[in-house]
């Protein structure tokens, strides 16, 4: 069976919803990362589920990084929400 994950949310840590936190807080644990608040994170809906995937946009990942990620967690990326991640990336790439 294969898993499709689209955007259910992009925020900064610290605006994001409180459903979403701790699955944000287990994702920063695995990366060993003290959150801040600030971090740039894109919450993927693992679609039929209620499952959901944290992934961090850091100015050096790539699309292929947070495709890695996701694929990590037993999901694929759908085209749209994959268009709009890797328009975010390269924003932040730009700063």
């Amino acid at each position: 069976m294969r898993f499709i994950a689209k955007i259910a949310d992009i925020k900064k840590v610290k605006e994001a919803d409180d459903e979403y936190k701790p699955y944000i807080e287990f994702r920063a644990k695995m990366e060993r990362r003290e959150l801040s608040g600030d971090e740039l994170v894109v919450i993927l809906n693992v679609e039929t589920t209620t499952s959901y995937i944290p992934v961090f946009l850091d100015r050096e990942k790539s699309i292929e990084d947070v495709e890695a990620e996701v694929k990590e967690s037993g999901a694929e990326i759908n085209k749209d929400s994959r268009r709009v991640i890797e328009d975010l990336l390269k924003n932040l790439q730009e700063k």
